[in-house]
């Protein structure tokens, strides 16, 4: 108890390449190893592993990096000097968006920086441009907030999909990511462009906390999908 853990799992997928007497479709087998550990084994189907809770595909709630060092959460003391002697009044800020800011900083999404006197919040944001074959292009938007039982927030977004880049990626991992976690389409039903990507930096006061500038680092990658769409759950 007490020490942070970080599990590393590889999920490979395997096809039988022929059909085992021992092994049949709805009977429980079971194998015995070399310490007389006996398991039994079912054959399910995806819909029932999910309700299973039974993990198929490889992602993680808090993003932390099987390439770094598990990410230190910064001392909230130091934060709270920062912001205050460069004049950000953190404490008017919506509830939970101090924590939120603690958890981009420790998962390397973003960097408080001091720049000629001036605190920066700087971010790298991967922008992925989606099209497909009719020249047409994946936009977000609209993003609905709120528990879909009760009340639900509607924001008119208009922008292209993106992600904060960790210092774990590069943009096309990074674009991936978009692709496959925010957007529900298998990264292998897209291909990226090497040759269009566009470089672009913005600074202005973050909407999200109030008060604190923020330097936004823009790279712009295209995303082309595939002819064949059957990976595309969207």
């Amino acid at each position: 108890p007490g020490i942070r853990t970080v599990y590393r799992t590889e999920i490979f997928e395997g096809t039988m390449a022929a059909a085992m007497p021992q092994i049949n479709d709805g009977q429980v087998f079971k194998a015995t190893d070399s310490a007389q550990y006996e398991r039994s084994y079912l054959w399910i189907t995806e819909d029932k592993c999910k309700q299973m809770k039974i993990r198929l595909k490889g992602d993680s709630r808090k993003d932390l990096s099987t390439l770094v060092h598990a990410p230190v959460s910064p001392k909230e003391e130091e934060i709270h000097k920062q912001l205050k002697a460069a004049g950000v009044d953190y404490k008017r800020w919506a509830s939970g968006k101090f924590k939120v800011m603690t958890d981009e900083l420790s998962k390397g999404e973003a960097a408080l920086v001091d720049v000629d006197g001036k605190l920066l919040r700087v971010v790298d944001i991967v922008v992925v441009k989606v099209t497909k074959e009719t020249k047409e292009v994946l936009a977000e938007v609209e993003e609905e907030v709120g528990d879909p039982g009760g009340e639900v927030v509607r924001t008119t977004l208009n922008w292209l999909p993106a992600v904060k880049r960790r210092p774990d990626e590069n943009m096309y991992v990074a674009g991936k990511r978009c692709v496959n976690k925010y957007l529900g389409i298998d990264e292998n039903a897209v291909t990226f462009d090497t040759r269009s990507v566009l470089i672009a930096e913005e600074e202005k006061e973050s909407q999200t906390f109030p008060g604190l500038n923020s330097l936004y680092r823009k790279r712009i990658i295209t995303a082309n999908i595939v002819t064949d769409e059957s990976n595309v759950t969207i």
